[in-house]
């Protein structure tokens, strides 16, 4: 299931689903090892009942990362608490954040999907039945019966245990469901479902409607006024984030690329940070942001003497694979260029970029391996690194450096270009210019900082 499994969530880029970083298989042993991003918190199954208000908001996220899979015709077919595993460890008073896992089942939507999988006291009744093929609808019902669980600590069909071990009973009680009322057995007695607001159940009947048909879609649900009333609040972007964008448009493309592998397969601090922006951003809740997302963010947040961003030229920059909007990881690459370049970190990200190109930690990358990670146009600036040998990092990042003199317009223009709008505004107060930037190549020369490390999660 493992090897099933690397291929679909290599697709899948969302705030709300767990990254995975590199993947290796040892023929001996027949044997797959993800590395995945490191999830501190545990799963939501181990935390019991929770307050609505945090029920309601882990509900929201999972749902977010299910419209995503749905938007690009992916199954989930596991949706459970079990598999909802916290950011990190709960303290009193925080937020809690999780993320989608274990897409070992999981499989594309191509009209064929009838066999009975995911696990029994969650399976949509459809599904047992066999009177209709497995289809988004289907995640929705788990989701509707996780909701339940999270409100309340209670399966609401019950365990096997609770049907005398006899999974032909159990199964039989999820298809002669038909409203909230038959959850009585069971929850009767439970004073966190006495005490589920009106919304909440409503929200929990429309997902567990019996008919598949009337059954809410993910992206249908996530208008629903409980989630609604409970989302995290939205998240504009930072002066950090606004300035990051503007430069990024004219980095250089190979920099570009090494910001991209760094978010993808090395993993960055504030994560959180950088996926509630990106939500907010995200209108329809699909997991991209189009060009109109992106025009509408950044008017929000502009002023006429901060930097200009032309979403256009944002997203002929960002948009790597061509899509027509960004994804996730796109959109962090470009948030931390001010971090790694006009913070002075270029050291850094040389680092890096290798370490995260580096995917066997030998010390030692082919040209090769490398060259599918990169656009046509970079093919001459990965012409200077050895070609018939694999190279180590200093090789690299002698590539990079030259790559960067060759266009150190990508920090010149901005910097000048922002400094002539403070050298207007000083006159207008009968000031001094401002002061220049130092060279570019001052910047370059700042000694590396520590490698930040983040221990992998391997399953």
């Amino acid at each position: 299931m493992m090897k099933r499994e690397i291929p679909l969530l290599s697709t899948l880029d969302h705030p709300h689903i767990v990254k995975i970083y590199a993947y290796a298989e040892d023929m001996v042993k027949s044997e797959f090892v993800l590395i995945l991003e490191h999830l501190a918190g545990g799963d939501c199954h181990r935390m019991g009942a929770c307050r609505e208000a945090t029920a309601a908001r882990l509900v929201h996220q999972v749902l977010l990362a299910l419209a995503h899979c749905h938007s690009r015709g992916i199954l989930h077919r596991d949706v459970k608490p079990d598999n909802m595993v916290l950011t990190a460890v709960p303290t009193n008073g925080a937020e809690l954040d999780c993320k989608l896992i274990d897409f070992g089942i999981a499989a594309r939507r191509d009209g064929s999907q009838r066999d009975l999988c995911g696990t029994p006291g969650y399976i949509a009744p459809e599904i047992i039945l066999d009177t209709a093929e497995f289809t988004g609808k289907a995640d929705m019902w788990s989701l509707g019966v996780t909701a339940v669980e999270i409100l309340t600590g209670i399966l609401p069909f019950g365990t096997l245990e609770d049907h005398g071990g006899d999974l032909r009973t159990w199964m039989k009680r999820v298809t002669q469901y038909e409203d909230l009322e038959d959850f009585e057995p069971f929850l009767g007695g439970s004073r966190e479902w006495q005490s589920c607001s009106p919304l909440a159940k409503d929200f929990i009947r429309k997902l567990l409607n019996p008919d598949p048909e009337q059954r809410l879609a993910a992206k249908d649900a996530l208008n629903h006024q409980w989630l609604q009333e409970h989302k995290a609040a939205s998240m504009t972007l930072t002066s950090e984030m606004l300035q990051s964008l503007a430069a990024y448009v004219d980095a250089p493309s190979l920099v570009r690329c090494c910001l991209y592998i760094i978010v993808a397969r090395h993993g960055v601090p504030d994560l959180e940070k950088f996926g509630a922006a990106f939500l907010s951003i995200d209108t329809d809740g699909d997991g991209m942001i189009s060009r109109d997302d992106l025009a509408k963010a950044i008017d929000q947040v502009s002023t006429w003497w901060g930097p200009s961003v032309c979403p256009d030229q944002l997203l002929n920059a960002a948009d790597l694979d061509h899509t027509g909007c960004l994804n996730f990881t796109q959109f962090v690459a470009a948030c931390i260029y001010s971090r790694h370049v006009i913070g002075g970190q270029f050291d850094l990200l040389l680092s890096q970029s290798f370490e995260a190109l580096d995917a066997d930690r030998d010390g030692q990358v082919s040209v090769d391996d490398i060259r599918p990670l990169f656009r046509e146009r970079d093919s001459p600036l990965l012409q200077r690194l050895p070609q018939d040998r694999p190279f180590g990092q200093g090789e690299w990042s002698a590539c990079l450096r030259l790559a960067w003199q060759d266009d150190s317009k990508a920090v010149d223009s901005y910097k000048l270009g922002f400094m002539g709008v403070m050298d207007d505004m000083l006159k207008n107060f009968a000031c001094s210019q401002a002061p220049r930037p130092s060279d570019p190549a001052d910047m370059i020369e700042v000694p590396a900082q520590p490698a930040i490390s983040r221990s992998p999660l391997i399953i």
